[in-house]
């Protein structure tokens, strides 16, 4: 090709025929130029093409990670939901020296030096920061919710984390220092009568119980339901954006609870007592609570307990004496008992 447009414009120049010979010249410096806006054009959408998978394959990442923070999450509250019973118990004065000595109530004799924190995966996140000039437009709103669960709210969680092992290094402090069966205890796991005097008897000791049902009952766990919520929703939105059906990832999310299996939450649910209905109403893509004239999502943690976008969370249980399963709301430092 080159020889033939080499042949031709001496053959012009040679018959002196200057003007087809510029008109030429100027045609061949016309296909050099397309030909590099072309090479340019198919050059930038191949870049453009490598930075969008890039940051899919971030998205995925992100998304994974959710997924993981999720379950953590759930394993999280459940423990925090035993604890509020146990708590319970002793602020009220309903547990007995026996309670102690038995070998099965482990959890109750490390009622406050026993804890759970939550550590929000963060990787894919801050590779996303790190390639934020590559991120297409379309993902602004998404990015502005990431921004909300792994900057604002992330940090709030650190925040009560670390108040909550503030409070536990207190009360082992108090303890070490004050009390001589501690290294017993501590080394051995030896249950005494001067050991369980102290958990009945020391003011001292359910002053302690307070401050840590105050900093992880009411503080952190409210926090990590609420991040539990947002993180599941963001899990569906990220999924959505990258262009999977809703039943696709339902399927996929290995924290998703089939709602055909929570058929039996359905139906009304009444404190006489305070005067306060709760209805729960299940459908295949969603399970909502009307509580006083409010409509709440309920977001599963198993199939006997739930949460909601707020500070409580509840469970399905079985009353002992009549064999009736009442729902358990569990709110604050009270628990509160709807029958069906």
């Amino acid at each position: 090709m080159q020889r033939f447009f080499r042949v031709l414009r001496q053959g012009l120049l040679k018959e002196n025929r200057l003007r087809k010979y510029l008109a030429y010249a100027v045609g061949e410096v016309a296909l050099v130029i397309v030909g590099i806006l072309i090479a340019i054009y198919l050059n930038n959408s191949n870049e453009q093409r490598k930075k969008r998978s890039e940051i899919q394959l971030i998205l995925e990442q992100i998304q994974s990670e959710l997924a993981t923070d999720v379950m953590q999450a759930g394993e999280l509250i459940e423990s925090y939901r035993r604890k509020d019973s146990l708590i319970f118990l002793v602020m009220n004065d309903r547990v007995t020296a026996e309670d102690y000595y038995k070998e099965e109530n482990y959890e109750l004799k490390r009622l406050t030096s026993n804890y759970g924190t939550f550590n929000l995966q963060n990787n894919g996140f801050s590779t996303l920061m790190q390639k934020i000039d590559d991120v297409p437009p379309k993902y602004n709103p998404l990015i502005k919710r990431l921004k909300e669960i792994y900057i604002d709210n992330h940090t709030e969680i650190n925040r009560a984390n670390q108040q909550l092992v503030d409070c536990v290094m207190g009360i082992l402090l108090e303890q070490r220092n004050s009390q001589p069966w501690y290294a017993n205890w501590s080394y051995h796991g030896e249950t005494t009568e001067e050991l369980v005097d102290y958990f009945l008897q020391n003011l001292q000791y359910k002053n302690g119980v307070a401050d840590y049902a105050n900093y992880a009952l009411e503080n952190l766990a409210p926090m990590v339901m609420i991040l539990r919520a947002d993180a599941i929703d963001l899990y569906f939105t990220i999924g959505k954006a990258l262009g999977e059906s809703m039943e696709e990832l339902m399927m996929e999310a290995p924290f998703y609870i089939d709602h055909s299996g929570l058929k039996s939450w359905e139906g009304t649910y009444i404190n006489a007592e305070a005067r306060d209905t709760m209805k729960i109403a299940v459908s295949d893509k969603s399970i909502e609570l009307d509580w006083a004239g409010d409509n709440y999502e309920i977001y599963p943690l198993s199939d006997r307990t739930f949460h909601l976008f707020s500070p409580y969370f509840f469970s399905f249980e079985t009353d002992r004496q009549t064999g009736q399963v009442n729902l358990v709301a569990h709110i604050a430092n009270e628990k509160m008992v709807y029958k069906k």
